[in-house]
C-alpha cells in the first residue's frame, strides 16, 4: 500500500508571511453615542430643553468650544477626550462651588477625571458662568456658559420676523427682516437683550464675530420702547437646523 500526498501551492517551499503595517492612530476625536450606539445629534431639542456639548481636553489644554450661549433649562454635557481635567466652575482660577465634575460635590476638591467622563449640568438661572480646569487653568483652559431666560412666546402681533445665518469669512452673520413694526425705530433682541435700536427700515444684519461652535442665537424685533414684537426665530450655527 502506499499513499499519495498532495500539497497546496501555499504548504510547499517556503511558506508566506503577510504583515500588516500598523495605521497611525487618528486623533482623539470625542463621538457621543446614543444607547444604541447610533451618533447622539449635538443640541437635540426636548420638549423644554436642549443638551449642548464640550469636548475636554480635545487637542491640547482647551475646551470645545470654550464659548456657548444656551437657555435656561438647557444642559450643558461635557466629554473627556483627554485625562487630568476637571470642569470647575469660578471665575479663573478661583472656585465658587456652583457646579464641578464629576457629580456637583466636593467642588473644592478639584477632582481630575479621565478619558472618557461624560458629566452633565442643568443650568437653571440665567447668567454667565465661568469654568475652568483645576489643573490647567494658569494655561488657560477656561470656559464660559452664558445662558438667557427662557422667554415665553410672546402673544401675536402684526410684526412678522424671519432670519437667515451665514458665515462671512467664518464669522456668524445673521440677516433679519421683519414687516408690521409701526414705530420710526425698532429695537432688535439678540437672546433677549437689546442689540440695536435702529431705524425701522425693515432689515438688519448682525455681524457678531463669532468661529465655530456649536452656537444658537435666538432673535425678535419690537417696536422701540414697546412690547409691541415679532415671533422669535433661532439661528443655529454648527448643528443640524431647526
Amino acid at each position: 500500500m502506499f499513499a499519495m500526498v498532495f500539497l497546496s501551492p501555499a504548504e510547499s517551499g517556503d511558506r508566506r508571511i503577510t504583515t500588516t503595517t500598523p495605521k497611525e492612530r487618528a486623533a482623539n476625536v470625542i463621538r457621543i453615542v446614543d444607547q444604541n450606539g447610533r451618533p447622539a445629534p449635538n443640541g437635540v431639542p426636548s420638549a423644554t430643553s436642549q443638551i449642548f456639548d464640550v469636548a475636554v481636553g480635545q487637542g491640547g489644554f482647551v475646551f470645545v468650544p470654550n464659548t456657548l450661549n444656551i437657555s435656561v433649562g438647557d444642559t450643558m454635557r461635557w466629554t473627556w477626550a483627554s485625562s487630568g481635567h476637571s470642569v470647575t466652575s469660578g471665575t479663573p482660577c478661583t472656585i465658587d462651588g456652583q457646579f464641578c465634575s464629576p457629580n456637583d460635590t466636593n467642588c473644592e476638591a478639584g477632582v481630575l477625571s479621565n478619558t472618557g467622563t461624560v458629566y452633565e449640568h442643568t443650568f437653571a438661572q440665567a447668567g454667565a458662568y465661568s469654568y475652568f480646569c483645576v489643573a490647567h487653568c494658569g494655561l488657560g483652559m477656561t470656559g464660559v456658559i452664558n445662558v438667557a431666560s427662557a422667554t415665553p412666546t410672546p402673544t401675536p402681533s402684526g410684526v412678522t420676523l424671519s432670519a437667515h445665518g451665514r458665515r462671512v469669512q467664518g464669522r456668524h452673520t445673521v440677516d433679519l427682516s421683519w414687516n408690521g413694526a409701526t414705530s420710526a425705530n425698532t429695537d432688535i433682541y439678540r437672546d433677549g437683550v437689546v442689540i440695536a435700536t435702529v431705524p425701522n427700515n425693515g432689515t438688519y444684519t448682525d455681524s457678531i464675530g463669532v468661529r465655530g461652535g456649536n452656537v444658537r442665537y435666538v432673535y425678535k424685533v419690537c417696536d422701540a420702547g414697546t412690547q409691541n414684537c415679532s415671533n422669535q426665530v433661532t439661528v443655529r450655527f454648527g448643528a443640524p437646523p431647526l
